[in-house]
């Protein structure tokens, strides 16, 4: 205020004092105005602060329970056999190996080959699926899906078809005359070969 007080040029003693009190009123307000202010805006800031951190918790919390269950996603061309179903635990027959998938498990995205899915129900019963190929993605929400060219019930599959099965596709990767031919039967006879394994597995 002595900044301001300097820059005041009253000539008469009268005018001097009315100047001096007007302008004392005026600071006066402006203080008990910057004063509400700061207060207000202080109380205003640590409402502020504490509300994402409240909101912090309760999704934290949700979160929490939500990516404790493990959904699982599973059909194939012609079938779907699971339909955002809770479940322990899925494992997956991959490129790049087998896994399994529990709940919280990191985002993945991968290749199937030919192989067992093997799905954990809650009820302690394991459900094992022969697929022949597809796509498998594990999201960050613990959800899973498993898409699968052709996938059967492996409790329904012939191990002895499974042996013809195997025993035509390597006479076809024999005989096969393109590359395009040969892909294909090598494709079956190494399809073949799995299903024959985990059929002889299962026995």
């Amino acid at each position: 205020m002595t900044k301001f007080r300097r820059f005041l040029k009253v000539r008469d003693a009268s005018n001097s004092l009315q100047v001096e009190m007007k302008f004392q009123l005026f600071a006066f307000s402006v203080q008990s105005a910057y004063f509400n202010f700061f207060v207000t805006r202080q109380m205003l800031f640590k409402r502020i602060a504490t509300l994402p951190i409240v909101n912090q918790l309760r999704n934290v919390q949700t979160s929490t329970k939500r990516l404790a269950e493990l959904k699982l996603t599973f059909a194939s061309s012609g079938q779907a056999f699971y339909n955002n179903v809770v479940v322990k635990q899925v494992d997956v027959p991959t490129l790049t190996g087998r896994f399994g998938v529990l709940p919280e498990h990191v985002p993945t995205v991968g290749c199937l080959k030919p192989g067992v899915v093997a799905v954990y129900e809650n009820d302690g019963n394991i459900k094992k699926y022969f697929v022949s190929s597809g796509i498998v993605t594990v999201n960050n929400d613990s959800s899973i899906q498993v898409l699968a060219e052709e996938a059967a019930a492996l409790d329904q599959l012939d191990i002895q078809a499974a042996k013809e099965g195997m025993s035509k596709a390597q006479s076809e990767l024999s005989s096969a005359t393109t590359e395009l031919d040969k892909a294909e039967a090598q494709i079956a006879v190494e399809a073949y070969e799995e299903l024959s394994r985990a059929l002889e597995d299962r026995s």
